[in-house]
């Protein structure tokens, strides 16, 4: 059975750590990398507020220059610093695809295995979503 995302290459482009000219982030060599993951067939690309500058940097590099699809995270739809219920109304608005994620933490909490097999992980994530 198909399913979304089924065609499309399994490596994403993760925005954490981006070079730097200066002290801030190079967008020349970003938009650089970008053209040459697009043109090896590679389309996802992995950002986060949390990525100091990333998510500035990947709207000059790609979102200025190519038509692109968001994938937010309803866990934060409330919540102010991240804006995705905001984000979602802005990309219909505009008619731009949109993914829902939901996160390995709710999964969790659903699966009630916070405390044994991904305890490290919910060690990690905790700060961001309290449960």
């Amino acid at each position: 059975m198909a399913y979304l995302g089924e065609d499309i290459k399994k490596l994403g482009f993760g925005l954490m750590r981006l070079p730097q000219k200066g002290g801030v982030i190079d967008v020349e060599q970003v938009k650089q990398m970008v053209d040459l993951f697009l043109s090896k067939g590679f389309t996802y690309f992995d950002t986060a507020w949390a990525y100091p500058g990333s998510e500035d940097a990947i709207r000059q590099a790609l979102v200025e220059r190519f038509v692109v699809q968001l994938q937010i995270n309803y866990a934060d739809w409330e919540n102010p610093a991240i804006q995705s219920r905001g984000v979602y109304e802005m990309a219909r608005k505009h008619g731009k695809p949109v993914i829902i994620m939901e996160p390995v933490l709710i999964l969790m909490r659903r699966w009630q295995v916070g405390q044994f097999a991904f305890q490290p992980v919910w060690k990690a994530l905790s700060p961001f979503y309290p449960v």
